[in-house]
C-alpha cells in the first residue's frame, strides 16, 4: 500500500451540491467508480509527510470568488475548471513534492480519475450533455492523507482521512 498527502481547498457544501449532481448523473450513466471515491476538492499540491496547522504559513492570501463552469480533462482526471482559477503556488507554500500522484495537482475541482476519462474518450458526446456552476470563494484547506493499492487506479482499493488545516478569513 501507498499513501501520499495532498493538500487541498476544501469546496463549500452549497457548492458541492451541484458537483455532486453532476458526478452522480455521470456515475449513473457510466459506473466509473472515481467519481464516488473522494469528495469535491481543489487539488493543491501533495508534500512528503503530514503537516499540520502551523506548518502552513500564516499570510495565505484569500482569493476572490471563482466560478467552475466547464468541464476538462487533464493528467487523466476529469475536473471542473474556472477561467479564474484559484490557487497556490507551490514556491508560497514551499512544501510541494514532485512526482506522479493519484489525483493531479490541477486548479480546478475534482470530478474523477482515469477511468471517466477513458470512458469519455470513447464517448465524447456524454461530457456535452452535462454542465456544473459552483461559484464561491475557498477558503478552506485540507489535508488529505490517501492510502491506495495501485495509483493509477487508487479508488478501487483505497482508505483516506480528511483533516483541516487552516480556514482563511
Amino acid at each position: 500500500m501507498e499513501t501520499s498527502y495532498l493538500l487541498a481547498w476544501s469546496v463549500p457544501d452549497h457548492a458541492a451540491a451541484p458537483v455532486e449532481q453532476l458526478r452522480s448523473q455521470l456515475f449513473s450513466q457510466t459506473g466509473c467508480i472515481s467519481l464516488r471515491a473522494l469528495e469535491p476538492i481543489i487539488p493543491i499540491g501533495y508534500v512528503p509527510e503530514p503537516m499540520q496547522q502551523d506548518d502552513l504559513p500564516h499570510d495565505i492570501p484569500r482569493s476572490p470568488k471563482a466560478v467552475w463552469d466547464s468541464l476538462e480533462i487533464k493528467g487523466g482526471a476529469l475536473f471542473a475548471v474556472s477561467r479564474h482559477p484559484v490557487t497556490l503556488s507551490d514556491s508560497y507554500l514551499g512544501f510541494s513534492v514532485d512526482g506522479e500522484f493519484p489525483i493531479p495537482p490541477f486548479p480546478g475541482i475534482y470530478i474523477g480519475g482515469s477511468d471517466i476519462c477513458e470512458y469519455l474518450q470513447n464517448h465524447p458526446e456524454i461530457l456535452e450533455q452535462h454542465a456544473v456552476k459552483a461559484a464561491f470563494i475557498p477558503t478552506r484547506i485540507i489535508q488529505i492523507e490517501l492510502t491506495y493499492e495501485v495509483q493509477r487506479t487508487w479508488w478501487k482499493d483505497c482508505l483516506y482521512t480528511v483533516t483541516k488545516l487552516k480556514s482563511l478569513r
